[in-house]
């Protein structure tokens, strides 16, 4: 029973990671592409009807704003835990 426990947890996870990954690529998607663009598309990228550089402007922009996110998620929770090293630093972390 675990085992199909494990195996629904997964499938799950990797939905949730998909979502959270296609966000980006719809933010981005809205930017260059703006009447063509819903999320539903952005989760199938392979649906987008664009050509190789929009495609190309699409993948960039996404990075963009993922990295973007990213700090902001970093920053947020930093208001809420205190007292946490940075996770880029030139110095060992000591216990």
């Amino acid at each position: 029973m675990t085992d199909l426990a494990s195996i629904i947890i997964a499938i799950i996870s990797l939905v949730i990671v998909w979502a959270i990954v296609s966000i980006p690529v719809w933010i981005s998607a809205k930017i260059l592409a703006s009447r063509r663009a819903s999320f539903g598309r952005a989760m199938v990228v392979t649906l987008f009807e664009t050509g190789w550089i929009r495609a190309a402007g699409i993948a960039i922009v996404a990075i963009i704003v993922f990295v973007m996110i990213g700090v902001v998620i970093a920053l947020v929770t930093n208001l809420f835990v205190h007292n946490v090293p940075p996770i880029i630093t030139t110095q060992p972390f000591q216990v």
